[in-house]
């Protein structure tokens, strides 16, 4: 008889797969870590480079992303003279 004119058999598509318990990659001290992570001191570092490697466009975008990073920070805007 040809494959595809054999009824299918009963298969086993109710059985639960076998299921995996992960735990976190890092214990509980990750929220330490997460503050000693500076964003503003990666900027500085790439400002660095920018410099070393003489790349204008790259210190721009190094700049620009400082800006951005300060700029997001929580503060206090008061009056603008000009």
């Amino acid at each position: 008889m040809l494959p595809f004119l054999k009824k299918y058999q009963e298969g086993s598509a109710n059985v639960p797969p076998n299921s995996i318990t992960r735990k976190p990659d890092e214990d509980d001290s990750h929220e330490e870590k997460s503050e000693d992570f500076d964003s503003i001191e990666i900027a500085a570092e790439e400002m660095l480079s920018a410099f070393d490697s003489g790349d204008v466009k790259a210190l721009a975008r190094a700049i620009r992303a400082a800006f951005e990073i300060c700029d997001s920070e929580p503060h206090n805007e008061g009056p603008h003279n000009g």
